[in-house]
């Protein structure tokens, strides 16, 4: 172990290559990540009469995690230390050479949890994986000796890669990135601490949902859209519909204001939220192992000294609709589509999500099952007559019927409302998904045919009865979840039907959005989980329509029972 170690300080020093290293297949490229370090740990390990007569150097090494590798091991029951803890030293395996195994034991004393997590930490990650939003840790040597003994000093860091993306990188959200996240948060943040990582099972209910749900103010909502006159709605909305569509028209960037000379009548004005300097959605602060200041959010699984790049976690331009069922969540959709059409915009956008140019267009997309396909349609006729209304029924479909102007991308980006239904989504991920690179002998004769449905960046893309894309698996949901929009809607009657897990899984926000990405993650906590419910979820129950109902408003679709005694 010695002569490692003196290997390595050579090339620390300036030596060219790293001790017997197997040569690379091909040059890898270095960045440099900005980092928080979370903690800083040491060991000190003293070997008595180690040297047998020979001299040690002073031997001090930097940055050796990726030559040497420690593990924390219990020592055997029946050895001479059973019941301690020993350290196993040994060189990394992707290092020839002569091999060697050091197991001094360890004082209880001195084994804090806290070394235990660092140690764990060098372990798993011993150094820099070179992508952001990853934990690692920087593994100091030093040795000098006293006598027969050496003395043996381990200087541990754990680092933890700021991520330049809210989505994060493949790496990051690998089991064993999340299993060293949950080791950090219990060791030393365990007041954010997610309850599954802490080894307790959680199941949050409905009402768990239903309680954290945004409902909006009546009081406050009545005084701003009582005036409420939507011209080409063939249908006048009830208060509690126009409450709605205000919080809907806020939740996309704009709001409704009355006209402040008679208050009668008014327009569309941006909507700007009061500025906050709270952290965002699901980020706390903390201190990192300097005592500066830093954020975490164990929902997001990430830290951060700047919450700048994660503000779009609220900021996102949509969200889930979610009222009882028979209160016209269409009527209010269809509201919306008129009030709040796309403004003047380029012809082509690049699309950040898909990296491409895409046809920029004002229609709003709507998902139905197929069952409600006549009903959305019907809606719309009978509602807005003026929309122009089309049917995209799938490449295939139009193909068939040859057809292929209708199912074009230019024909859908002149319309004002394009129904689809979840049958074609299913079918058309094929022709949605990029294409695989293979090597070709010939040059290929046929181009492959591309969906329409992700050529379009859509003004709004509205998922009726969201919850049959609960299950990420499924062709409908991924394809759902690729269509470029500016505003995503999920509209449902029942977000939540078993588990609070289920609810999170709705492909409402756009996909440049993080708020998919919250679905890799399965462990949730209350705290962590709701809080962005808060801002994405509307529900409107019975009760709170008893005002209405007195003043003789009574929608479609609600029935009232009463009991009359015999």
């Amino acid at each position: 172990m010695v002569e490692y170690i003196q290997s390595i300080s050579s090339r620390v020093d300036g030596g060219d290559q790293n001790p017997s290293a197997r040569p690379a297949k091909r040059a890898k490229t270095s960045r440099v990540w900005e980092s928080i370090c979370v903690a800083r740990e040491q060991l000190t390990i003293t070997c008595a009469e180690a040297t047998h007569s020979r001299d040690v150097p002073a031997i001090e090494c930097k940055s050796v995690g990726d030559v040497i590798a420690v593990q924390l091991r219990p020592s055997l029951p029946d050895g001479p230390s059973g019941g301690l803890w020993c350290l196993e030293i040994t060189p990394r395996p992707k290092y020839r050479g002569t091999k060697f195994l050091v197991r001094p034991v360890l004082a209880d004393a001195g084994l804090t949890a806290t070394l235990k997590a660092a140690l764990a930490v060098a372990e798993s990650q011993g150094f820099d994986p070179g992508e952001a939003g990853c934990l690692w840790a920087t593994v100091d040597v030093s040795m000098r000796q006293f006598g027969d003994s050496v003395q043996l000093d381990l200087s541990l860091q754990v680092i933890w890669n700021e991520r330049t993306s809210v989505w994060g990188t493949g790496r990051m959200n690998s089991p064993s990135q999340q299993a060293l996240r949950d080791e950090v948060f219990r060791t030393w943040y365990p007041d954010l601490c997610l309850p599954a990582a802490r080894g307790i099972q959680t199941a949050w209910s409905a009402q768990d949902f239903y309680q954290a749900a945004c409902v909006p103010d009546k009081e406050t909502l009545d005084a701003e859209v009582s005036s409420m006159e939507i011209e080409r709605l063939g249908t006048p909305l009830y208060p509690f519909q126009r409450r709605a569509v205000q919080w809907l028209l806020r939740r996309e960037g704009v709001q409704w204001r009355q006209s402040p000379q008679n208050g009668h009548g008014g327009g569309i004005e941006p909507y700007v939220p009061l500025a906050s300097s709270d952290p965002p959605l699901s980020f706390k602060s903390a201190k990192d192992a300097d005592g500066n200041t830093i954020f975490l959010s164990p929902l997001l699984a990430a830290a951060t000294r700047d919450t700048a790049l994660f503000r779009s976690v609220q900021d996102f331009r949509g969200g889930i609709l979610a009222e009882e069922m028979g209160l016209g969540k269409t009527l209010e959709v269809i509201a919306l589509i008129l009030l709040h059409p796309r403004p003047p915009s380029p012809a082509m956008i690049f699309d950040s999500f898909l990296e491409r140019e895409l046809l920029a267009t004002s229609a709003t997309l709507i998902v139905a099952p197929t069952s409600l396909l006549d009903q959305w349609l019907s809606e719309l006729n009978r509602h807005a007559p003026s929309l122009k209304v089309a049917f995209y029924p799938g490449i295939k479909r139009a193909t068939k019927l040859n057809d292929s102007f209708e199912g074009s991308a230019e024909h859908l980006a002149e319309q004002d409302v394009v129904v689809t239904t979840y049958e074609v989504l299913r079918t058309e991920i094929w022709a949605a998904s990029d294409e695989p690179a293979r090597k070709m002998r010939n040059k290929k004769q046929y181009e492959r045919r591309k969906s329409p449905l992700v050529q379009l960046s859509w003004w709004r893309v509205c998922i009726d009865e969201a919850q049959m894309v609960e299950n990420w698996t499924n062709n409908s949901a991924k394809l759902a979840r690729m269509i470029p929009r500016i505003n995503g809607w999920g509209v449902t009657g029942t977000p939540v039907k078993d588990d609070i897990q289920k609810g999170r899984k709705r492909p409402s926000p756009p996909p440049t959005s993080p708020l998919p990405s919250l679905t890799r993650r399965p462990r949730s906590s209350r705290s962590a989980c709701l809080s962005p419910i808060r801002a994405l979820r509307l529900r409107l129950e019975n009760m709170e329509l008893s005002h209405d109902f007195r003043q003789g408003f009574v929608p479609q679709g609600v029935q009232l029972h009463i009991d009359a005694p015999q």
